[in-house]
C-alpha cells in the first residue's frame, strides 16, 4: 500500500507540474517527506493509469507484473548477446522471473526491479567489447534506469561495480575504456542530478543514521547462506538426508540447489581453463562468455560478501562499519543482505552458462568420429535438458498473502468526499495512530494514506523509510496520555484543522465528545457516520 501511494503521488505530481515534488501530503508539516522513501520516478509512466482509473491499485499490480516480466526478459536478452541456446535463454529467463528473494518480498515491489541491474550488466559488457560513446551512453542510461525504478539497488549495484568493475578493462583498451566509463558516469550523474541532489540535501537536515542493532539483525549470516529456500527440490533433499532448513531472518538466502551446483560447475570449468578461449584471436563468441563469467562471478562474490553486513569482521576491524563512516550513503542502509539479490542474479545467470558450457560440449562430441560419440552426446544433451527444466521451476512460489486496501468508490466512505469538500486548508490528524513499528501497525498508518489519496488533503500520519522525529514524539503523546491540552497545543501549531475517528478508536471519541462540552468548546463534530466521524479542531487562544 506504501507502493500504491508512492506510485498515486508520482501521478498526483505530474499532473501539477512536479511542483512541490519532494513535499509530499503526509507527516504535515514536515517538508521533504517524499525523500525519506523510494521515490521511484520511474513510476510517472503509470501516471495515465491512475488518471484513467482513480486509483492507484491498477496501475500497481501492473507495475509488478511487468516488473517480472522485465526481469525474465532482460536476463533472455543477456544470455542471447552472450550467443547462448534459445532454451538456456528461456529457461533462465523464467528462473528470474521466480527470483527467490524478489518473490518473497514481493510488497516490496521497487525491490523487483532487477531488470535495470541485469540491463546494466549487459550494458557494461557491451562497452567492454566496444568502449564507444554509444555503449558509454547507454551504460549511463542502464544505471540510471535502475536508480530511478530502485535507488536501494543502484547504491549496491554502483558498490559491487566499484569492486568488480576492472575485470572487465582490457588490456589493449585500457584508456579507451577509462574514458567510456568516464562517458558513462556524466550521463548517468546528468540523468539522475534531479533525484539524488535533492534527496541528499533533505537528507542532510535529519539523522538519517541506523541503529547498529538493527543493521546487524538484518545482515546475512553463515546460516542463512547454507540454507535453501523452500522449493519442492529442496524438500526433496532434505527429506533425504533426513535434516531441516532452519536459518534466523533474513531466512535462506541461496537460489536454489541447481542453480547453486550448476554455476559452482561454470566456475570450476572457468578458473581450471576449460571455459577460456585464450586470447581475443579466439572464438569471439567463446571469449565473450569468458569475459561474463568472470565478471558475474566477481559480482556474485563481492555482493556475497557485503551481504553480511558488519556480520564479519578481521579482528577488531568491521569493514561494513569502516565504510559507513566514509560514506554517508552507507551508513542509511537498513538491510544490507539485501546485496542477495545481486547474489542471486549472479547465480541463477552462471548456471544457464554453466548449461550452455555442457550443451556444447555435447554438441562438439557429436562432431567427432570417436566411438559412442553419438550416445555420448545424447546424454550430455538430455542432462542440459532436465538441468533446465529443474533450474526454471525449481523454485515456484506459494500463493501470496493478498492485501485489500481501502477502496472508497465500493466501501461508501462517505467521510471521504466531506473532508475533500470541506474548505479547511489545514491538515488532518487520522486517529487511531499506528502503535509501534510492527507490520500491523504500519497497515494502519498507509491505509490512512490512501484514503488520503481520494480527500487530497495533507495528513499529520504516514509511513516511510524513516519517520520525522516531530511526529515519533506526538505519536508517543497520544498514545501514552490522548488529547490532552499539551497535545491540543502541539496539533494547533503544527496546523491540524480537521481529526477524523474511526469507531474502534473509542477513547479518542470520549476525550472529543469531552472537549466539545467544555464552556469554550475545544472541537466540534462535524460529520457521523457507522465508522468514522469528523470532528474540526479549535484553534488554542
Amino acid at each position: 500500500m506504501l507502493n500504491a501511494w508512492t506510485i498515486w503521488w508520482n501521478a498526483e505530481s505530474l499532473s501539477h507540474g512536479l511542483s512541490d515534488y519532494w513535499n509530499a501530503p503526509i507527516f504535515a508539516p514536515e517538508l521533504g517527506t517524499f525523500a525519506f522513501s523510494e521515490p521511484q520516478p520511474i513510476t510517472l509512466l503509470l501516471a495515465p493509469l491512475v488518471w484513467l482509473s482513480g486509483s492507484p491499485i491498477g496501475a500497481y499490480n501492473a507495475y509488478l507484473i511487468a516488473s517480472l516480466a522485465l526481469n525474465g526478459w532482460f536476463a533472455a536478452r543477456l544470455l542471447r548477446r552472450l550467443g547462448c541456446h534459445n532454451w538456456v535463454q528461456l529457461c533462465v529467463g523464467v528462473a528470474v522471473v521466480l527470483h527467490p528473494l524478489a518473490l518473497r518480498n514481493v510488497e516490496a515491489v521497487q525491490l523487483l526491479s532487477i531488470w535495470a541491474s541485469l540491463w546494466t550488466i549487459t550494458a557494461l559488457l557491451d562497452l567492454h567489447r566496444d568502449p564507444t560513446w554509444r555503449s558509454a551512453a547507454c551504460l549511463g542510461i542502464a544505471f540510471a534506469a535502475q536508480a530511478a525504478a530502485c535507488l536501494h539497488h543502484a547504491l549496491f549495484l554502483a558498490i559491487i561495480l566499484l569492486a568488480t568493475g576492472w575485470t572487465v578493462i582490457p588490456r589493449d583498451e585500457y584508456i579507451r575504456t577509462w574514458k567510456a566509463l568516464a562517458v558513462a558516469g556524466i550521463v548517468a550523474l546528468c540523468l539522475l542530478s534531479p533525484v539524488v541532489w535533492p534527496m541528499r540535501t533533505i537528507h542532510s537536515q535529519h539523522p538519517l543514521v541506523r541503529d547498529p542493532e538493527v543493521v546487524a539483525s538484518l545482515s546475512a549470516t553463515w546460516a542463512s547462506w547454507w540454507m535453501l529456500p523452500d522449493s519442492w527440490l529442496a524438500r526433496a533433499w532434505l527429506n533425504f538426508r533426513g535434516t531441516e532448513s532452519v536459518a534466523n531472518f533474513p531466512g535462506p538466502l541461496l537460489p536454489g540447489l541447481v542453480s547453486a551446483l550448476l554455476a559452482t560447475c561454470v566456475v570450476a570449468c572457468w578458473l581450471f581453463g576449460s571455459y577460456r578461449s585464450g586470447s581475443r584471436s579466439g572464438s569471439r563468441q567463446d571469449f565473450r562468455l569468458t569475459v561474463a563469467v568472470r565478471l558475474l562471478f566477481a559480482i556474485g562474490l563481492a555482493s556475497w560478501l557485503f551481504s553480511f553486513g558488519p556480520n564479519v569482521a578481521w579482528g577488531t576491524w568491521n569493514p561494513w562499519n569502516a565504510l559507513s563512516e566514509q560514506f554517508a550513503s552507507l551508513a542509511r542502509v537498513r538491510s544490507p543482505y539485501r546485496f542477495a539479490y545481486h547474489t542471486q542474479m549472479a547465480i541463477l545467470l552462471l548456471a544457464g552458462m554453466g548449461a550452455e558450457f555442457v550443451w556444447r560440449w555435447g554438441a562438439s562430441i557429436s562432431q567427432s568420429n570417436r566411438k559412442g560419440a553419438t550416445l555420448l552426446s545424447g546424454s550430455a544433451i538430455g542432462l542440459v535438458c532436465l538441468s533446465l527444466l529443474a533450474l526454471a521451476v525449481e523454485h515456484v512460489p506459494g500463493q501470496c498473502r493478498l492485501v485489500y486496501p481501502p477502496r472508497v468508490e465500493q466501501s461508501g466512505a462517505k467521510w471521504v468526499e466531506f473532508v475533500a469538500m470541506h474548505p479547511a486548508q489545514g491538515a488532518v490528524l487520522c486517529l487511531p495512530t499506528a502503535a509501534g513499528d510492527s507490520e500491523a501497525a504500519h497497515e494502519l498508518s498507509t491505509r490512512w494514506m490512501l484514503y488520503a489519496t481520494r480527500h487530497k488533503k495533507p495528513i499529520l500520519n504516514g509511513y516511510s523509510g524513516y519517520t520525522p522525529r516531530a511526529w515519533q514524539q506526538l505519536n508517543l503523546e497520544l498514545h501514552r496520555q490522548g488529547l490532552t491540552d499539551a497535545v491540543l497545543q502541539t496539533l494547533n501549531q503544527l496546523g491540524c484543522e480537521l481529526i477524523v475517528v474511526r469507531r474502534e478508536a473509542g477513547n479518542f471519541q470520549e476525550q472529543l465528545e469531552q472537549l466539545s462540552r467544555l464552556s469554550e468548546p475545544r472541537a466540534t463534530k462535524l460529520y457521523q457516520d457507522e465508522r468514522f466521524q469528523v470532528w474540526r479542531l479549535a484553534a488554542s487562544g
